[in-house]
This record gives structure tokens, sequence and C-alpha cells, in this order.
């Protein structure tokens, strides 16, 4: 009887996508920010797990092929592949089209969706949650047992949880068309600094804020998103009346400063996990953030923070409240964590 095949090694960025930052050894160098530590690896060893997507038996109601998430990721980047080469050949010509900005637009949301990061996030955000609900019951309610219930989720039930998410064709199309709202830009660069990229490669930014903090919301005033697509290009989207002035270059092609480089790759070492990725060894930028900011380098760090109204008892009902969450991990604050 033939064995099933299984792929243990599992990406949460595809190898495919890598390759557009090795140099002419085939290879790129990782630093990883907790260590300290540089060191080159391959697009088949970098940003990787074993069994990252397997969904764990017991997990979900019905029983779940060995690597059907694998797999169907592997099927959609196969569909991407060739959308990313033509996109980036396109930039060079000028000749970038409205149609292929909006066809590669759920791939961003995907890679967004599908990392380390996102779930640590999502894990991170029903945990303060459901513990802030049990905490106000149990206020109301047994007010003696106040800080002695818990709230818990197994951590193995997570890529169950993250799979349902982000393979929800609804859910991606949905956030697809919102940026597609946006302007898009292809920032290319021809500086001697190559693009970073890293472990979690679709970074936002909220360029505008409010009482609570700044706005990264989608649909926000001053949205940012920014994704490195190989060593030498970059796909902005940008919120339109935040950046009107840069209207001119919408659906187009331009080229970057050295500020804006540095800018850019600075979003990578601040946003990703553990690991930002360079096809040179050119590290002293992340270097000196995770000097800066030595927050950063640690993988575990908080991301979330949750603040709701309370649970108010009326007699005969009890209220709901409405939950805020905030994503922490981005530097300047806390950040609305939402889509």
């Amino acid at each position: 009887m033939a064995t099933e095949q299984r792929t243990r090694a599992q990406h949460y960025v595809p190898q495919f996508y890598l390759r557009g930052f090795i140099n002419r050894t085939k290879k790129l160098f990782c630093y990883d920010k907790a260590s300290d530590r540089m060191y080159p690896t391959s697009p088949a060893g970098a940003a990787q797990e074993t069994d990252f997507y397997e969904i764990v038996p017991g997990t979900t109601r019905e029983p779940v092929k060995t690597n059907a998430v694998e797999d169907q990721l592997g099927r959609i980047e196969s569909a991407y592949k060739p959308m990313l080469e033509k996109l980036i050949s396109c930039a060079d010509e000028g000749k970038l089209t409205p149609d292929q900005l909006i066809d590669f637009a759920p791939f961003v949301v995907l890679q967004w969706m599908r990392t380390k990061t996102y779930r640590d996030t999502t894990y991170e955000s029903i945990i303060k949650k459901g513990q802030t609900f049990v905490d106000d019951m149990t206020r109301l309610n047994f007010p003696n047992q106040v800080g002695k219930v818990h709230f818990r989720l197994d951590r193995k039930c997570m890529a169950a949880v993250h799979a349902e998410q982000m393979l929800r064709p609804e859910v991606v199309l949905e956030m697809a068309r919102e940026l597609d709202r946006l302007f898009w830009v292809i920032g290319i660069n021809k500086t001697k600094h190559l693009f970073y990229t890293s472990d979690h490669p679709v970074v936002r930014r909220g360029n505008c804020r409010d009482e609570v903090g700044p706005l990264v919301g989608v649909r926000d005033p001053g949205i940012e998103f920014a994704f490195p697509l190989d060593s030498r290009h970059i796909l902005l989207i940008m919120e339109r009346t935040h950046f009107k002035a840069w209207r001119e270059y919408d659906g187009r092609a331009v080229e970057l400063t050295d500020e804006q480089v540095t800018d850019y790759n600075g979003l990578q070492v601040r946003r990703s996990s553990q690991r930002v990725y360079c096809a040179d060894d050119d590290f002293d930028l992340s270097r000196a953030i995770c000097k800066a900011e030595p927050n950063v380098r640690d993988p575990n760090r908080p991301r979330v923070r949750v603040e709701s109204t309370p649970i108010v008892d009326d007699g005969d009902t009890k209220k709901n409240y409405t939950f805020t969450i905030e994503s922490l991990h981005n530097r300047g604050g806390a950040h609305r964590f939402g889509v």
C-alpha cells in the first residue's frame, strides 16, 4: 500500500515568494531578533514550522485530512506565483493595469492572515476578550469568586481556528475589496540597500490617530499597508485622503528615496514576529531598531489590549457590553486590532 505523502515543513511565507530575496548563491540571510544572530538560510528553511497548519484531531467536528490546509495553500500559491512575476515585470516596464492589482489583492490579504504573528494575535485576543467576559460575569453573579475563574483555550485548537479564518473566501474577498478602494503603488528600490522581508511581510501602519491611538482598520483614514515583492520592489497600499499627494502614482510604479527604503525596512523589523530576511548581510538597521526598541525582539511580546464597558445589571436583564481590541505590537503605542 502506498504511504500517504506528507509535507512536514509548512511555510507561512511561501517559498516562491522568498526566492525573490535570494542572492547569487540562492541563499538569503536571516536576522533573528530574539538571539541577535545572523545566519544564511534558504527559501526551504525560512519562515516555516513543522506541521504549522496541521489540524489536531478532535479540535474540529469532522476529521480533517493530513496536509489539507497545506495542500490548499499550495494550490493558491500556484495560481498567484505567475501573477507576482507579472506584477514585478510590468512595474519595471511601466505597464501596470488595474485588473492586475485587483486580481492580486486576495493574495495580499491571505499572506497577511496566514502567518504565525496573525495566529498568535488572534489567540491573545480570544483569551483576553474571554477573560474580560468571565471576570464581569463572575463579578455580577459570584462576587466572592472574582479572580478565581479563568478562561481557557487550548493552543492546539488554534490551527483549526486559523484555517477557518484564512480559508473562508468571503472573508478574504471582503477585505480584498476594501483594499481595492485605496491607492496602489509599486515602489522601486534603486538604492544600495535591498528591501527586507520577514516572517510577517504584509505590514500596516496607522498614520492618523484618535483619542485611543493610531487608526489601523482597513477603512480608517491614514491606513497604509506595505508588502515587499522582492529585493527591489514593494507594494504600497494607501488610504486616499491622507495620501492624496500620491494620487498621480496610483496604479503606477515610482522610484523610492533612501529614506523611504529605510522606513519600509524598519516596518519589517518592528512588525515581524522574530525573523527578518534579506539577500545581503545588511542588518545594521535591524540591530539599531532592536537596541532602541528592545520589546520588538520578543516573539512572545503582548500584542493585544482589550478594554470593555462593564456588564450592567438593571434588574430584569444584564446588558451586554462593547469590546475595544487594540494591537500593541506596532510602534507608537496601542493600535486597534481589526481589518
